[in-house]
């Protein structure tokens, strides 16, 4: 009995030890994994964007969705250009009176430069929307940090060269933003705008009517921050825009569900940027 039950305890004793010997193993083996992992999958975000950025944090003004002021004012905005019909959209706000913000993309920009500096000429804000349209929240998620300050730095270099002045809005492709970019792009000097109603003209092709009656009625009566495209679909945005700018300020008579009697505003009136951001130097 008593050799039977010290087998016992020594088998016992060895049970608890190949347990022991298990876990420890499989403690091991999980922070190799996750180690492995890790330099698969690239550094933490925060270290992501240390290494994205090259220089101290900044502090961050928020994503602009819509205008600061409460003055009942409409901001005009127009991605993906130049393109083929900017000249005639470009010729209608001049007799309009009316400032308005072209969010640039550099690959079309380059080809066009005259148009460029003629917004800049005639009041119009020129404002960065990258060099080839690209997302840049996945160039962030990849590392690709090469590819995102070329997208950043060779736009902005282009704007600047054309009208004098370095770009301080960007609208990123897609509206894609999150928190990592929006940092990054602070850091750089950069204000990110994005919108409260409009955006819809690159896919229905149709002011009158899908997208007139979704962006009046759909607009708060504070105001607006509206996004069109002034790239190569954009006849029927440049047929009906007139009309549009002409149903935002008319007060009387009241044609609309909410009523109307709106000022255009540029973009700086809009996020109340007249005083506090001069016009940078190049």
């Amino acid at each position: 009995l008593t050799s039977s039950s010290e087998g016992l305890r020594n088998g016992s004793q060895t049970s608890l030890l190949d347990v022991k010997y298990v876990r420890i193993s499989l403690l091991v083996a999980t922070i190799l994994l996750s180690a492995y992992t890790g330099s698969l999958l690239g550094p933490p975000v925060s270290l992501r964007y240390q290494k994205a950025l090259h220089f101290p944090k900044t502090d961050l003004r928020p994503v602009q969705w819509g205008c600061n002021t409460l003055t009942r004012g409409v901001a005009l905005t127009f991605d993906d250009g130049p393109g083929s019909y900017t000249a005639q959209l470009l010729d209608l706000l001049l007799q309009l009176g009316v400032k308005a913000t072209f969010f640039v993309c550099g690959r079309v920009a380059i080809r066009q430069p005259d148009l460029i500096r003629r917004m800049a000429a005639e009041g119009h804000e020129v404002g960065s929307h990258t060099w080839t349209h690209a997302n840049l929240t996945h160039l962030m998620a990849t590392n690709d940090f090469a590819a995102l300050d070329a997208e950043i730095t060779s736009n902005e270099e282009l704007i600047s060269n054309l009208t004098g002045r370095r770009p301080v809005y960007i609208r990123p492709p897609f509206g894609a933003v999150d928190p990592e970019l929006h940092a990054y792009l602070a850091a750089r000097g950069y204000i990110v705008v994005m919108w409260t109603g409009g955006c819809l003209d690159w896919f229905f092709h149709n002011m009158t009517g899908v997208e007139m009656p979704a962006i009046i009625n759909g607009m708060a009566d504070a105001g607006g921050l509206l996004c069109f495209h002034d790239n190569s679909l954009a006849g029927d945005l440049l047929e009906h825009l007139e009309e549009l700018i002409r149903v935002l300020t008319t007060a009387t008579p009241q044609t609309t569900v909410n009523p109307q009697g709106r000022r255009i505003l540029s973009l700086r009136e809009c996020l109340g940027d007249e005083e506090q951001l001069p016009l940078p130097a190049t």
